[in-house]
């Protein structure tokens, strides 16, 4: 009886998440491995909304530079990933909520949008996402991501992403 065959090697990529509070931008490194989790070594930079597509461009390259690769079959990330699904919304907000003006979940996240952003080659893709309930969020059908070379000056990256954050719900 043959075995199944093994997934093919991921190539080696970076990964960030980035969110349009009503108060302001975070974006953020992950760890990437196929599926990506908030990495806990990882940036966090905080932008007021008035940030120049300049600015929020250099937080992102800043975002993707700290972003770390692991392999799959790695303890490391295996860890990560458990204690990551086993997290609260409560828990998962609160990185968030400790910079807002507000203490709950629901006020924090109206009106936010959150954009995935990742390389891939000499690439750079962000895609918008959808809200999935107060903190969670998911690919949106019918929205093509976003697609700029790796190479893109700061100010092309951030208006991208403001792009990602316009068609984002």
């Amino acid at each position: 009886m043959p075995g199944r065959k093994p997934a093919p090697p991921l190539h080696p990529y970076k990964t960030a998440e980035a969110y349009r509070f009503r108060w302001f931008y975070v974006i953020e490194s992950w760890i990437a491995s196929g599926a990506s989790v908030l990495d806990p070594e990882g940036v966090r930079l905080r932008l007021e909304l008035d940030a120049s597509p300049q600015e929020i461009g250099e937080a992102v390259k800043t975002a993707l530079d700290a972003s770390r690769f692991m392999p799959r079959d790695s303890h490391s990330f295996a860890e990560l990933f458990r204690r990551a699904l086993k997290a609260t919304p409560d828990e998962d907000a609160a990185r968030f909520l400790e910079m807002a003006p507000v203490r709950t979940r629901t006020s924090l996240y109206r009106d936010a949008r959150n954009c995935g952003i990742r390389t891939q080659g000499s690439r750079i893709i962000i895609t918008p996402m959808e809200k999935d309930g107060p903190g969670g969020w998911s690919g949106m059908r019918r929205v093509e991501d976003i697609d700029i070379p790796e190479a893109a000056d700061a100010a092309e990256i951030g208006r991208a992403l403001l792009r990602g954050f316009e068609l984002a719900r």
